[in-house]
């Protein structure tokens, strides 16, 4: 492209089975859309789960809860009798970080590669969102969302994704701050 712009079949790319897009839309859709954890917790790294276990826990030490810092590598796992309320406390989370939302979302920009198993996914509220479209080869119009994007003022959130070839989509979601790894610990960083 002597533009710069993404081709129609590079955004199809982009969005294919078996890409970094691909698995993000399929982790939003089981937390965001079906509020079932099952898959979302697989297509995500074990790194990202114990984060927020820990994360868990230190919230229940500072309310004066019941916590014991053992248990967050069976709740990252799923193995611990406080999983629902653990589940119910990380819904929360993402419930806030899309407050306010529409209910579609779109990818903002090509690839954007951290390092070499790492890749940024960048979120946009697509359906609020007004622009030219472009004809996607087996998705039909699709808004160019990095015209509108650049310059803006539009919410975005990025996505850390981790190429893993066992992951059985190929990728796996390892944090919601941007480009930031998060770092299992007392307390836990994102």
């Amino acid at each position: 492209m002597t533009d710069g712009r993404q081709s129609p079949e590079e955004m199809a790319a982009q969005i294919a089975d078996g890409s970094a897009a691909a698995t993000l839309d399929a982790w939003i859709m089981g937390v965001r859309e079906l509020r079932q954890w099952p898959t979302p917790l697989g297509l995500m790294t074990p790194e990202l789960r114990l984060a927020c276990a820990q994360a868990y826990v230190v919230a229940l030490e500072q309310a004066g809860g019941d916590a014991d810092r053992a248990m967050a590598q069976p709740l990252a796992d799923v193995q611990h009798p406080a999983w629902p309320e653990f589940r119910e406390w990380l819904q929360a989370i993402i419930d806030e970080m899309f407050e306010g939302w529409p209910e579609l979302l779109g990818v903002a920009s090509r690839p954007r590669l951290v390092d070499l198993d790492h890749e940024l996914v960048v979120l946009v509220p697509y359906g609020d969102m007004q622009g030219p479209t472009s004809d996607v080869p087996g998705l039909g119009p699709v808004r160019m969302v990095e015209d509108v994007v650049a310059g803006s003022s539009v919410p975005q959130r990025g996505f850390l994704m981790r190429r893993d070839q066992q992951a059985t989509a190929g990728w796996l979601v390892a944090g919601w701050n941007g480009d930031r790894h998060p770092e299992p610990g007392w307390p836990p960083e994102f």
